[in-house]
């Protein structure tokens, strides 16, 4: 068994211990059938007759989502207002001697930068854990879980087709 120690790009420190967890069975013999959606993060269909979705609340990730979007749309126009400042610069290494202290701007992108890190990890764990709560709770209660295959590059192609297909006429789609 080996403890590592991981530190994040904010400075947080974490100490993983890694263990083994014993499941225990459960004691149910009901299946239950999984269909993923985009609206829903997921239906569950039950052959006694019950079906449920599940959802974030209020689409609390859509909402950090746009967030993050309108924080990077706010570091372009920073990023892009600072290099028309300085056109012909070079990134270089800066000489010991030559520190210059750093402008308001150049704080406020650092800021916006890490910002946007903080809320999209945030993002992720929220998801990870919708992922294992669901799971957590459809093992607790079903013996048989059924996922449907999912052909993702086909899903890709389709939806990139259906795409072209607003704009071109059939003849160029191949």
């Amino acid at each position: 068994m080996s403890i590592r120690l991981q530190r994040l790009r904010e400075g947080e420190y974490f100490i993983i211990v890694p263990q083994k967890k014993a499941f225990t069975r459960s004691e149910t013999t009901r299946v239950c059938a999984i269909d993923p959606g985009v609206r829903n993060f997921v239906t569950v269909y039950d052959p006694e007759g019950r079906a449920f979705s599940v959802n974030d609340s209020g689409s609390t990730v859509k909402k950090k989502f746009k967030a993050v979007d309108a924080m990077k749309f706010t570091l372009a126009g920073l990023d892009k207002e600072s290099k028309a400042k300085h056109p012909d610069k070079v990134p270089t290494k800066r000489k010991r001697g030559g520190r210059k202290s750093k402008t308001k701007k150049h704080r406020q992108r650092y800021r916006l930068r890490r910002r946007i890190r903080h809320t999209s990890r945030n993002v992720t764990r929220t998801i990870n854990d919708m992922h294992q709560k669901l799971a957590s709770w459809l093992s607790a209660h079903y013996y048989n879980v059924l996922l449907p295959s999912f052909q993702t590059s086909e899903m890709v192609q389709r939806h990139l087709v259906d795409v072209a297909t607003d704009a071109t006429p059939r003849v160029y789609i191949g």
